[in-house]
């Protein structure tokens, strides 16, 4: 069986996840029984969205007046390939079948065949995908078809061929804050600095130039205004 004869003839707009391909196919109006399965199996397919996520969701005619219109117009939306791609396997193939076992001598395309050609990597190329749209073209389908070329996996381009970044020592801030921006020194600095409290931040406040005017605070070893005596600069605190 080739891949014309695993397929199932929809008119559908095919949408896949890898961005591969977009199809729009209108099927000839002769194709009666495929308006008639189409209504039979929705139901079915329909109640399999949670699994595989497939869609139909655009009808141009109703069911009475579908040869009247003579064209189908199903569109289609496959989202992912989930566990269920199992149930649908059965139903499609089943679909095919009476499909074939309605009118014998037509070419059909099939959704499932093309999906697994897709998943396989079968049809990786545009002069591939364009002989198959001029298989339908020659078969009787009006189609327009755009071809996308595959894009690599964005998180297996990021993790393997373009690795993050190697993480760059925390900034130690000014006058070496460690208590806000995490140890940026050697083994033996805090050993000869004391602790990171007072090698850093606290050292700096204590040391800040008292600001301007009569009566304010002073920097630690400067006599206050109005006293005679020195305040001795405190010692580091180990806490």
């Amino acid at each position: 069986m080739d891949l014309m004869d695993r397929i199932l003839m929809l008119d559908k707009h095919l949408v896949i996840p890898s961005s591969l391909l977009e199809i729009e196919i209108s099927v000839p109006k002769t194709l009666e029984c495929v308006n008639r399965l189409i209504y039979e199996k929705k139901p079915r397919i329909s109640a399999m969205n949670t699994l595989a996520e497939i869609n139909m969701f655009k009808y141009n005619y109703d069911l009475n007046n579908s040869l009247a219109s003579g064209e189908l117009d199903v569109m289609l939306t496959c989202k992912k390939y989930a566990p269920g791609m199992k149930n649908v396997r059965r139903v499609l193939d089943e679909f095919a079948a009476r499909r074939r076992a309605a009118e014998p001598g037509i070419a059909y395309i099939g959704l499932l065949g093309l999906l697994e050609e897709m998943r396989s990597g079968g049809i990786t190329s545009k002069d591939e995908f364009e002989a198959i749209c001029k298989k339908l073209h020659e078969s009787g389908f009006r189609i327009t078809a755009k071809y996308k070329p595959r894009r690599p996996c964005q998180r297996a381009d990021y993790n393997v061929q373009n690795p993050p970044p190697a993480r760059q020592a925390p900034w130690p801030g000014p006058w070496g804050c460690r208590r806000a921006h995490g140890p940026a020194w050697g083994p033996d600095e805090p050993a000869r600095r004391g602790s990171p409290r007072s090698a850093g931040t606290a050292r700096f406040i204590a040391y800040r130039p008292a600001p301007g005017g009569s009566g304010g605070a002073t920097a630690p070893g400067h006599a206050p205004a109005g006293t005679g005596a020195a305040e001795p600069p405190p010692g580091p605190r180990m806490n």
